[in-house]
């Protein structure tokens, strides 16, 4: 009789099948090549096509970038670099004993970012990807000109028995072995509301890297160290536009998540895409195309509120953003976003925390103003310090309006970057209130100055790239020390006329004279010899 570790080893072979030949896997047999970079210690597989601003994809657990393979072409020809890779543990990328937390993918990608030359992007992030996007986005803020959550892990992941047999400690190993092709075209059915439009060819390249010696290792690390509920409590930071668009099938996630995501989110449209599952951009193509692309397009050049009001509350169409979905607006985003009182509570509480700062400023004296009660108050805002951080956010996207609304500049890197500068302090030294309200961002997570410091960064790099900036200037400091001699100048206006009697008591004539002086210094401080 066999013994049984024999018995397993031949359960484990019989298990196997032959996966497909190198050559036929994705991207084979497409216009598309894949390629490896090393980053943060793994050997990563990546794809890119076309040109303009990035877009950087991001797939879920188990998946790779076959996620995307509907994806790329149309964004790519709608004028938009597209990135997607394998991430660490999946695909044909590295798959090492460990690595695999929040904090080590966060990492990862701001290193892909990096070697691949890209100052900012549109992170969009599917399942455990949308997870990752969003923690990227929360720590480096001025990495992620706006965010895409589809189908987004985050809150809690419903985990086929399969998988929840993977996460036992014990049992776990031995699951992992049993890596059949039958294992894997159960699993990746189970996230299509409808099961046959999987494809053996779609099965066939879900397994591929399945084999691996390494693969179920890595699997077991992914579970074990990365938190899938990671962004409870944490989404009311996100800054930047963000499209969460969700399968109504979706039973891994249902859509009752992606609602309350929708809801914490300060700046988010909310889409369903009918008769789609878990697996939305593989299963509904056309729709999330659309969407994505109407939202890359259009979405990224508004505040939610105009998303928020669109007559068309519904699915995306491809000549608009019109599709914030009416659940969400049911909910508590038309309240906040609409409501008379609450925008009367936010204008009054703006103007308070102007002149009191966030210490001094009385909920008393806001309620009063405002000619509503503190329950009211605290029904829209459940606090002082959301009441600030719903004011700080309001801010933040009025300067992005603004600075999005700037004439589109020509001309040389430093020349554009001049002009920008001096639009920049022209459009704040109006607003002295949004200043004084800005400069307390450091009370929150948010970050209020991510869209000036952005603009400036990507002018930088632009610089570098084409010879004009020095290569030892690092963008995003030189942008943030730009910015602060802006902001702390109009601060301090009326302290500095006082100490520099040379200077003049005419403030304004002082602020054009500063305004000059600070851009010429960034300018020339910049500029290659």
């Amino acid at each position: 009789m066999r013994s049984l570790p024999t018995l397993l080893v031949l359960l484990v072979a019989a298990c196997r099948a032959t996966p497909i030949p190198p050559q036929s896997r994705y991207p084979a047999g497409t216009d598309l090549t894949a390629k490896y970079v090393t980053v943060d210690g793994s050997r990563i597989r990546y794809v890119e096509a076309g040109t303009g601003p990035a877009v950087v994809f991001i797939h879920g657990f188990g998946a790779s970038l076959y996620t995307w393979r509907h994806t790329l072409p149309p964004v790519a020809a709608a004028g938009f670099r597209a990135i997607a890779f394998d991430n660490r543990a999946f695909g044909f990328s590295d798959k090492p004993a460990h690595g695999y937390t929040n904090a080590d993918y966060t990492r990862l990608v701001l290193a892909l970012l990096d070697s691949l030359r890209v100052p900012d992007a549109v992170l969009v992030g599917h399942s455990m990807g949308g997870a990752i996007a969003a923690g990227v986005a929360l720590a480096a803020p001025a990495r992620v000109r706006g965010l895409v959550l589809m189908d987004a892990a985050g809150f809690g992941t419903r985990w086929p028995f399969t998988l929840r047999i993977v996460r036992w400690p014990l049992l776990g190993a031995l699951a992992t072995s049993l890596r059949a092709r039958s294992s894997t075209a159960s699993i990746l059915r189970s996230t299509y509301a409808d099961p046959t439009k999987v494809t053996g060819r779609d099965v066939d390249q879900y397994y591929a890297p399945v084999p691996d010696p390494d693969y179920g290792r890595a699997m077991r690390g992914v579970l074990r160290e990365f938190r899938f509920d990671d962004l409870a409590g944490r989404l009311a930071a996100v800054v930047q536009p963000t499209l969460v668009l969700w399968g109504s099938g979706d039973r891994w996630i249902p859509p009752a998540i992606g609602r309350r995501m929708a809801v914490e989110l300060p700046r988010a449209a909310f889409v369903i895409v009918p008769r789609a599952g878990h697996a939305a951009p593989e299963e509904a193509p056309e729709l999330v195309n659309r969407s994505l692309i109407a939202f890359l397009e259009q979405g990224l050049l508004h505040v939610p509120e105009n998303l928020a009001s669109s007559p068309n509350a519904g699915l995306a169409r491809s000549n608009g953003v019109h599709f914030i979905n009416r659940p969400v607006e049911d909910l508590m985003l038309s309240r906040k976003l609409t409501n008379t009182r609450a925008l009367r509570i936010i204008a009054v509480a703006r103007e308070e925390f102007a002149r009191s700062g966030f210490d001094g400023a009385r909920i008393e004296q806001i309620t009063r103003a405002a000619g509503v009660n503190k329950q009211l108050l605290f029904y829209y805002y459940h606090s002082k310090r959301g009441l600030f951080q719903a004011v700080l956010g309001q801010a933040a996207a009025e300067l992005e309006t603004a600075l999005a609304a700037l004439p589109a500049a020509s001309g040389r890197p430093l020349e554009r970057l001049e002009r920008v500068l001096q639009a920049q302090f022209d459009f704040l030294a109006r607003r002295p209130d949004l200043v004084a309200v800005l400069a307390q961002g450091n009370r929150t997570d948010l970050a209020p100055f991510a869209p000036a410091i952005k603009r400036l960064v990507v002018l930088l790099a632009e610089g570098q790239g084409l010879g004009q900036v020095r290569d030892d200037v690092d963008p995003h400091l030189t942008a943030a020390q730009a910015l602060v001699l802006m902001v702390g100048y109009l601060q301090l206006e009326s302290v500095v006329a006082a100490s520099a009697p040379p200077l003049g008591a005419d403030e304004p004539a002082l602020r054009e004279r500063w305004k000059e002086a600070a851009v010429q210094l960034v300018v020339a401080g910049v500029a290659a010899r």
